[in-house]
């Protein structure tokens, strides 16, 4: 069933250690948070978390998927070190152009259309939510480019030495939640600064509009911002019609939801350089199916498990009806992590792209309806747009099935 992993069980072991690590770390961040500056300053954090997920793939422009990618392609079919770093200098380029154009877009949002009252509900916290993301994202880009090389070791490492441990540390002493905020960032500046080094990374500005790696990144740029909006707009219609404490609420259910997928995360990572190899054989894509759902089920029964305790654990309430339909949205969504690299990678047709803007349409339209009526269940929108979102999703896993050959 898992007979594609073989070759790269380490890999798997050192993503998901990470990952683990790094969600044990941020656990006890979020109870420091909460503790030491108070639940006004913590619903405000559980925003910015919130809300970055949707700005990041923004800054992004498809890099994180593109670079990878491009990549993995040459390293298999090519043996050119240059056509290499033409890849990854042109998506580390795009990013930075994309940060500094992201903070003079946000400098006339802050002061023209008070992003701050429409996201915060008042609370400044609007520009520093935007250095958050910048440096987020620079951490991505490098983030992709050891992806393509799979060189998931060092830069796991990275991330836990350089980033996980330091925050940890500084979130005793700094006496702020904006200083930690600042701190953040600059470490993930620190692990870009550091790649940048390792894989002798120069700026070139010539870059080429028909370049196969922007065009990529383009074309699914817009899917990698729906995809967070699915999340980010029940959250903004709850912030303004019921109130940011209920918004912060139905956040950290859609982050302990998140949390549970980070087993699902390593998979995905991996796939991506390794669908080249798979997309032609009809064995291993039924078998790769096949694991995804079995893998579902498991996290789901975990999920309606651990939750409750979770969930109290942060002084938060919920009822038997919410977590039995937010492990079925775990269970959607971990299935459509898991194929969505094998349809990312498959074509150069942004299908996901489709697939989200679907979703979002009718999320948008049962917000909609429930505004009208007065049905305020929020997390039944999530169960609407994922569940569509996975339905689509399997409608083209199918059709490569189809295209592929009985090996």
């Amino acid at each position: 069933m898992i007979i594609f992993f073989k070759k790269i069980p380490k890999n798997y072991i050192y993503i998901l250690f990470s990952t683990l690590l790094m969600s044990g770390f941020s656990f006890v961040i979020l109870k420091v948070i909460q503790a030491r500056f108070g639940q006004v300053f913590f619903d405000n954090y559980i925003l910015i978390l919130r809300y970055s997920g949707f700005i990041v793939p923004f800054i992004m422009l498809g890099m994180g998927v593109s670079i990878p990618r491009h990549i993995s392609f040459i390293r298999h079919n090519s043996d050119s070190t240059k056509d290499k770093n033409s890849v990854v200098e042109t998506g580390i380029v795009i990013v930075l152009l994309a940060i500094f154009i992201t903070f003079l877009i946000s400098f006339f949002l802050a002061n023209f259309f008070e992003f701050n009252k429409l996201l915060f509900n008042g609370h400044e916290y609007f520009f520093i939510l935007i250095m958050y993301c910048a440096g987020l994202a620079l951490f991505s880009s490098v983030y992709s480019v050891m992806r393509g090389f799979e060189e998931f070791k060092l830069i796991e490492s990275l991330k836990i030495c350089l980033i996980g441990i330091p925050a940890l540390f500084f979130i005793f002493y700094l006496k702020t939640l904006t200083d930690y905020l600042y701190v953040y960032t600059v470490l993930n500046c620190i692990v870009f600064i550091f790649v940048f080094w390792y894989k002798n990374i120069n700026i070139n500005i010539n870059i080429k509009i028909e370049s196969a790696v922007l065009v990529f990144g383009l074309k699914r740029v817009i899917g990698d911002v729906t995809y967070p909006l699915l999340v980010s707009i029940p959250i903004i219609y709850t912030v303004n019609s019921i109130g940011y404490e209920s918004a912060a609420k139905f956040s950290f259910y859609i982050m302990l939801v998140n949390i549970f997928v980070m087993f699902v995360n390593p998979i995905s990572t991996i796939m991506l350089t390794k669908a080249v190899k798979i997309v032609n054989s009809k064995s291993k894509l039924l078998n790769y199916i096949v694991f995804s759902f079995i893998l579902s089920i498991v996290l789901s029964i975990f999920f309606s498990i651990l939750s409750p305790y979770i969930i109290s654990y942060f002084g938060y309430s919920i009822n038997k009806i919410d977590i039995f339909n937010l492990s079925i949205i775990l269970s959607f969504l971990s299935i459509y992590i898991c194929v969505r690299s094998i349809i990312d990678a498959e074509s150069e047709t942004p299908h996901l792209l489709i697939m989200t803007l679907v979703a979002l349409f009718f999320e948008i339209l049962y917000l909609l309806l429930i505004d009208y009526i007065g049905y305020l269940y929020i997390i039944s929108s999530y169960f609407i747009s994922f569940g569509i979102l996975l339905i689509l999703s399997l409608i083209r896993y199918y059709r490569i099935y189809t295209n592929a050959e009985s090996v």
